[in-house]
């Protein structure tokens, strides 16, 4: 069976770049929302970590972000049972190897379905 990938598509590459771009928002839009993010982190096997946070903010150079687990991580370093203000984590866009968000619609394993 032939899938209609973008190697058979009729779109010229500035076309294809439109149309995943008008259907997915900015990352200022999802400010608020609970992401997945994977990021460099040499310490994981392959290099990288993957971990679900609040993205609380968005910059020019990164994204700051709420997670639970690395305040506990955090309090525990320093020796903390609780701090006045919630802990935000910076990470800078060359750190981040992807971020996973979902939109509606179904995803489907093409590997259940014998494709």
């Amino acid at each position: 069976m032939r899938h209609a990938g973008p190697e058979n598509a009729s779109f010229a590459p500035s076309q294809m770049r439109f149309i995943i771009r008008g259907a997915m928002p900015n990352l200022k839009e999802l400010e608020g929302q609970v992401i997945a993010i994977f990021f460099v982190n040499q310490a994981y096997p392959n290099g990288l970590q993957r971990i679900k946070a609040k993205l609380s903010h968005v910059d020019d150079h990164g994204i700051w972000l709420e997670n639970q687990q690395l305040t506990e991580d955090t309090l525990r370093k320093l020796d903390l049972a609780a701090a006045q203000h919630v802990m935000m984590f910076f990470y800078p866009y060359a750190a981040i190897h992807a971020i996973v968000i979902s939109t509606p619609g179904l995803s489907l394993s093409e590997t259940a379905f014998g494709m």
